[in-house]
């Protein structure tokens, strides 16, 4: 029965995992990483910042502050995902705090301790220590607390002080950062010059012809570059080509799907489970130690019922039970533990709204009230409500016959809620509701009702048994005896069918690998055990297993050859294209006549009021900024650019029309350009800062 039965038959080894856990968290967990220290292989290092050595106890250090600041938010431990984000939040932090160190000394910015105390007990307590200490009632800082807190700080554990050491450390390192980026941010001044240059750009327009030669007139085979004039380029333009370290990788995944017989077995084990659930007196208890999602035990509204209850809301007694229900990837049951009078009344109904048209005015109105008139006319001779609203209908409701599920007071519009509370029985309202959406027919299909479910809940996820798993793993261990190498990896999948899946720059760090999502086991194998050709073991995943083999690496430095082949050969193609064209462009005549040579696929275009701000020209796909700026350059009536290239062939253009610009105040483009670079300001500066710095990361050594 999934993870029940597992559980209940390994119950013994339960206990000794829990022990291990333990160990594991008491000493720091990842003890068992290719560089670990259990394995004897740490040389403390997770990374160097500004040429200094980050050790793995400052980063852990800081990691665990971050976990008990989120422990204290959340009330509950970090789950994975946000596990992950912590430990980059704490990478950041230590740049810096290293990176930004140098340039805080070179300012000579300074925090002094009445500062400090000031952040922590004064009048402008950081924001980081509101949130850390915050009432249960309303969420609001609770300076009590803080206080009770720091008075009883000597008496806490050594663990604990120093936690809070380390945060009031952040608190420093943050109001430096704050001091150092408001130098930045108060040293914008954007000249008269810029504001008209912006105006301009804006403003400005003018009407070209132009000539447009594309690319693909011409065969790519015709072009085909040779290794060594593809290896050239590549040295000639090398600071173009600069990577960062990533790896490529191929992997094959063996999905584990349940199988009929699992289907069958999940489907006894929740009858047995229903039985043993009629019985129990302690309906919450029982279902919180079965189920394997969320809500076990919850009270229910009217409108927020299971949808697999909600139509038989009056048949729910307490003591029944309802379901198995099953679903694609799992089976749910339902105990109605308790059924009371709630405070506030739901009513259910549906309707169809006629919408006039928001610009037709009265006229609009009148139209949209006599189709109505004419659909409730319908409907109070037996059409069916339903098919009515489909068709008429012009809301999201339409789809699902205007059905509005159950509301109370105050979620709908005044006059809409006023009409459908009034009624005192079921069925169509006899007068249309008139509300600023236009004209509903309403059908009350439930008076209002007070009630609420107490209701206990055990999902059970469907999931693959042993022998399906083990039939699956056989499978993929078969391949694996063959795929020793990447190229019996190739072989064996083109043999057996398997599809070879694709992970193309991968990074140290990177959390995914492909399409297979929190990989971070996968990323580490090859990183930390890999070389180029080998095949990993098989990984088993909650739903898979996978086999991983690294294709090829790319160091830092110049791109490898092979890597970028495919895109320096289409730079190339293209350079030579454009000698073609050059080659056969006539040097004089109008655009008619330079148009000879290429016809019938190069084309002259007209456009009108194309303004500088523009990338792109009519009828030319990719981005054409160079021609546009060309355009603007030309300096009168009827002058004629060079062949200008854009990304999917060669323009030449005419200057038809110079559109005076109007002169009016800059003021708003000084404005507008004065708050662009004060947003632009803060990444800006933490790039420059940080590349000065040469960060290395080693953190996928350990995590």
């Amino acid at each position: 029965m999934g993870i029940i039965t597992k559980i209940r038959e390994r119950a013994g080894w339960v206990v000794g995992l829990i022990a291990i856990s333990l160990l594991f968290f008491l000493l720091g967990g990842d003890l068992l990483s290719p560089n670990s220290i259990l394995l004897g292989r740490d040389d403390g290092k997770v990374g160097e910042i500004n040429g200094k050595d980050i050790s793995l106890d400052i980063y852990r250090g800081v990691v665990e502050r971050l976990n008990y600041n989120y422990r204290l938010n959340y009330n509950k431990p970090p789950d994975a995902e946000a596990s992950y984000y912590l430990r980059e939040q704490a990478w950041q932090e230590l740049i810096r705090t290293y990176a930004y160190q140098d340039q805080y000394e070179v300012l000579g910015l300074t925090i002094t301790d009445e500062e400090l105390v000031d952040m922590v007990q004064g009048n402008n307590v950081a924001e980081s220590v509101k949130q850390a200490f915050k009432k249960e009632e309303d969420q609001s800082f609770d300076k009590e607390a803080l206080k009770g807190f720091l008075e009883k700080l000597s008496e806490a554990s050594p663990e604990r002080q120093a936690i809070w050491h380390l945060f009031e450390k952040s608190l420093k390192e943050n109001r430096y950062l704050e001091k150092y980026k408001s130098l930045f941010s108060h040293s914008h001044y954007v000249t008269e010059a810029e504001a008209q240059r912006k105006h301009q750009t804006l403003h400005e327009k003018r009407d070209i012809s132009y000539l447009f030669i594309p690319f693909s007139a011409f065969p790519d085979s015709l072009y085909i570059p040779s290794e060594k004039e593809g290896k050239d380029y590549l040295e000639n333009n090398a600071p173009k080509y600069q990577e960062k370290r990533y790896r490529n990788a191929l992997y094959i995944n063996f999905p584990i799907v349940p199988s009929s017989q699992d289907s069958l077995d999940l489907r006894e084990n929740m009858i047995s489970l229903k039985e043993e659930f009629a019985r129990t007196k302690n309906d919450s208890l029982f279902a919180l130690g079965r189920t394997e999602g969320k809500d076990s035990y919850k009270r229910y509204t009217l409108k927020d019922l299971p949808d697999n209850l909600s139509s038989s809301y009056n048949n729910l007694s307490k003591g029944s039970l309802w379901g198995p229900f099953e679903k694609d990837d799992h089976s749910i049951l339902y105990k109605i533990s308790g059924v009371e009078e709630g405070k506030e009344a739901y009513l259910r109904a549906k309707h169809i709204l006629f919408k006039p048209d928001k610009e037709g005015g009265e006229a609009s109105r009148k139209k949209a009230k006599k189709e109505a008139l004419g659909i409730l006319k319908k409907l109070k001779r037996g059409a069916d409500f339903a098919k009515m609203a489909q068709l008429h209908g012009t809301d999201g409701t339409s789809s699902r016959g205007g059905d509005l599920g159950w509301f109370k007071k105050g979620q709908m519009v005044a006059p809409f809620e006023k009409a459908v509370f009034s009624v005192k029985r079921k069925g169509l309202i006899p007068n249309l509701v008139e509300t600023d959406f236009g004209y509903h027919i309403v059908s009350v299909t439930e008076l209002p009702q007070t009630k609420t479910y107490q209701i206990a809940s055990i999902l059970v996820q469907f999931l693959a048994g042993e022998e399906t798993r083990s039939g699956v793993y056989q499978k993929a261990a078969a391949f694996s005896l063959r795929a020793q190498n990447i190229a019996s990896f190739r072989t064996a999948a083109k043999e057996e069918n398997l599809l070879i899946q694709e992970a193309s720059r991968v990074f140290p760090n990177d959390r995914n690998l492909g399409a297979l999502s929190e990989a971070r086991t996968l990323v580490s194998w090859l990183y930390n055990q890999a070389e180029v050709g080998d095949v990993s073991e098989i990984f088993e995943r909650e739903n898979e297993f996978v086999l991983l083999c690294l294709e090829n690496e790319q160091p830092k430095g110049l791109a490898r050859w092979e890597m970028v082949k495919e895109e320096i050969e289409k730079e190339l193609i293209k350079e030579k294209k454009v000698e073609d064209i050059l080659s056969q462009l006539p040097r004089t005549g109008t655009l008619d006549d330079k148009i000879q040579p290429f016809l019938p696929h190069a084309q002259v275009y007209v456009t009108e009021g194309l303004s500088l701000e523009k990338t792109r020209l009519q009828n030319i796909d990719g981005k054409a900024h160079q021609a546009v700026g060309v355009a603007f350059a030309l300096p009168e009536k009827g002058a004629f650019s060079e062949a200008v290239v854009v990304e999917e062939g060669v323009v030449l253009i005419q200057l038809d029309e110079i559109i005076p610009i109007v002169e009016e105040d800059v003021q708003k483009q000084r404005e507008a350009l004065q708050k662009q670079k004060k947003e632009a300001e803060p990444s800006l500066v933490s790039k420059a800062v940080e590349d000065k710095a040469e960060i290395e990361d080693k953190r996928y050594r350990f995590f």
